[in-house]
């Protein structure tokens, strides 16, 4: 009778924002130490990363990072039996991936811990890699759009038309316990601060998720002694029915006396362009 064998495993991944949240998938580690089994794969094209971000990425590093961790992991799962076979019960994936990178706000790090039973550990690892890495970053990076994107396609063109970009610049707000930085900033007595907002995301779950996570650092913003007015540029916010009224729900309670906050479809980039141009014009006079 073929026995199943349990494991673990971990995606690596790549977050290029850690405001936003927006990852790649860009590898995979998967430990079985019943099996003495530890197994490591990333990916080899590294342009997919600049197709979903809209930006280069450091590829040397990048590929010197991702090839060290990969060839050391493999290597160690040559290397371990003794280790396996004495400690069978207590080996845990975090055992090595620890050791390899650390938990400290790198851009490239290793996702939570999964589980699984398979009866053929190369063919889990196999199926894993093509669903959760090669799928991901090759078919959904496609329809996924960044924040970076949903910018530069619908709301730059008319910030630039109307001579609006030109007039932005980063700006930083501090709380009593954070700050946070809007690379698109003006001021005329308040700051009005563009945020870009992809809701282009497969899942509704997903886009909640990320809005809940824009929800906290509402949370410290609200803290602020400056007025801000933050508007976000969303993308696909009507495609979903009760996307809206999560949105009010969830963001929009975060108002007070000095943070106003306008939700902005790509339907209003023109008009909103037009309007900071206006407002710009009366405060430069």
């Amino acid at each position: 009778m073929t026995t199943r064998l349990k494991y673990q495993y971990q995606l690596i991944r790549y977050e290029h924002d850690q405001v936003t949240g927006e990852f790649v998938n860009v590898g995979l580690v998967l430990c079985s130490a019943g099996s003495k089994y530890l197994r490591c794969k990333v990916v080899s094209k590294y342009s997919r990363i600049s197709n979903f971000f809209n930006q280069a990425a450091d590829y040397s590093s990048l590929h010197k990072t991702l090839r060290f961790i990969e060839t050391t992991l493999n290597k160690k799962g040559a290397e371990l039996n003794e280790l396996f076979i004495s400690n069978q019960g207590s080996v845990s994936i975090n055992t090595f991936t620890t050791q390899i990178l650390p938990k400290d706000d790198n851009s490239l790090y290793f996702a939570e811990v999964n589980s699984g039973v398979d009866y053929n550990l190369d063919g889990a690892f196999d199926d894993i890699f093509s669903r959760l890495v090669d799928h991901y970053n090759i078919e959904n990076t496609q329809k996924i759009i960044s924040d970076n994107i949903v910018w530069s396609k619908y709301y730059k063109t008319y910030f630039d038309k109307y001579g609006v970009s030109a007039k932005l610049k980063p700006h930083k707000v501090k709380t009593s316990t954070d700050e946070f930085t809007f690379d698109k900033s003006w001021k005329n007595g308040s700051w009005h601060c563009f945020q870009a907002l992809s809701l282009s995301l497969k899942k509704v779950d997903s886009i909640k998720n990320k809005l809940y996570k824009w929800s906290g650092i509402l949370d410290n913003l609200e803290n602020t002694t400056e007025h801000l007015h933050l508007y976000f540029l969303t993308s696909d916010i009507e495609k979903h029915k009760d996307l809206k009224t999560f949105f009010e729900n969830n963001i929009t309670r975060h108002q007070t006396g000095n943070l106003q906050i306008t939700l902005v479809t790509e339907k209003e980039a023109e008009k909103l362009a037009q309007t900071v141009q206006r407002e710009i014009v009366e405060h430069e006079g």
